[in-house]
């Protein structure tokens, strides 16, 4: 065998070889994500399809906007309803003035709340010995060599009116005794309701206890919900004793949901108020052939505790 043989075998070779190295580390690569791709793009493509066939050709925006009229009027009386009920008689406090100092200002106030919390349960006559008058919060000897912020003063300051407020709310409806009361922490129900919850062990009488739930159940600017209760009577050969009551209430008020961009009653109903009759109409079939079509939401149980 020649020598220009020899070398034109290793050539092919050497060629050979960087092809197949190259198909096995880059092309094979390559063409396995373009499978890839093709299967993603017709993925696509029946997806949209479906889309097609749900909305008619129709918009989505248009008609998303269209069922959002439709709705409107529900949405704005569940609203106008709603929004009497707040937490603001329970929750507000004077804003702190402008050049206080956060934590003298805190103490101040805080000092002054507890001691007219006091005064009002001595003056109407009702023991309290189990209400914590600072309601959980920081009271001036634990601020000792502390730091606190304007934000701090303000929010420790809500949360004792809060359950300062609640149990005034109780002392005026007949209560003889308050044992122990406390209170959670806020927590959103369903994206549409602020709610709380306190409990208190109290000694009442039947009658006051009746006044007290029928107060809370009819109020007309807080929702008052009685979770549970649980009632003692240790004093049964008396007539009108009073009992022992442990009462879990929960309170909420509404919070109206954010519109999401673009889908209120501004350009979105006006788009569609200049569009033609037919339009409407069509976007009105296309809505009703997919409240037809619509299957039933499944979903698990509520992890948040209910409000009723």
């Amino acid at each position: 065998m020649k020598k220009q043989h020899i070398v034109a075998i290793v050539v092919l070779l050497v060629v050979a070889g960087a092809l197949g190295a190259g198909y096995q580390f880059y092309f094979k690569e390559q063409l396995e994500e373009y499978s890839e791709n093709e299967t993603f793009l017709t993925q696509i493509r029946a997806k949209r399809a479906d889309l097609d066939r749900q909305f008619d050709g129709k918009k989505p925006d248009d008609v998303v906007a269209a069922y959002r009229n439709l709705v409107n009027p529900w949405a704005d009386a569940t609203e106008t309803r709603a929004r009497p009920f707040r937490f603001d008689e329970y929750t507000s406090v004077e804003p702190m003035p402008e050049g206080e100092i956060p934590k003298p200002y805190y103490i101040r106030q805080v000092e002054s709340m507890k001691n007219q919390l006091l005064q009002d349960a001595y003056t109407g006559g009702v023991p309290i010995p189990g209400v914590d008058p600072y309601f959980g919060q920081y009271n001036p000897s634990q601020l000792a060599g502390t730091t606190i912020t304007a934000e701090d003063a303000n929010k420790w300051l809500k949360e004792v009116h809060f359950g300062s407020s609640i149990v005034r709310k109780l002392m005026a409806n007949g209560t003889l005794q308050i044992n122990n009361f406390g209170f959670w922490s806020p927590r959103v129900v369903e994206g549409v309701l602020n709610a709380r919850t306190f409990g208190v062990d109290m000694w009442i009488r039947m009658g006051d206890f009746c006044r007290l739930v029928q107060e809370l159940q009819y109020d007309e600017q807080t929702f008052f919900s009685v979770a549970s209760f649980r009632m003692t009577n240790p004093y049964l050969k008396y007539y009108d004793p009073p009992l022992r009551v442990e009462m879990l209430v929960t309170m909420a008020e509404y919070l109206a949901p954010e519109a999401p961009a673009g889908t209120g009653s501004g350009s979105a109903g006006t788009d569609l108020a200049d569009t033609s009759t037919g339009g409407q109409q069509s976007i009105a079939e296309t809505l009703t052939r997919m409240g037809q079509n619509r299957e039933p939401a499944g979903g698990g149980p509520n992890d948040e505790p209910a409000v009723e």
